[in-house]
């Protein structure tokens, strides 16, 4: 039972890990990235860095 709840605690808490930041870091920073980098070094990453990560990690952390 200890060995079943430990797999529970990896297999419930590493999906979410990396599915929840990993699709989230890669399809919004890429085009981000591309676009907005350039002209808005500071400004955009300052803004989408805090906004992006404190909504995805609350939102992710309650689904």
């Amino acid at each position: 039972m200890k060995i079943i709840c430990r797999d529970l605690s990896l297999t419930a808490s590493q999906p979410h890990s990396l599915t929840a930041s990993q699709p989230h870091s890669l399809t919004a920073l890429q085009p981000y990235n591309l676009t907005t980098l350039q002209p808005y070094n500071l400004t955009a990453l300052q803004l989408y860095s805090f906004t992006a990560l404190q909504l995805y990690s609350f939102t992710a952390l309650q689904l």
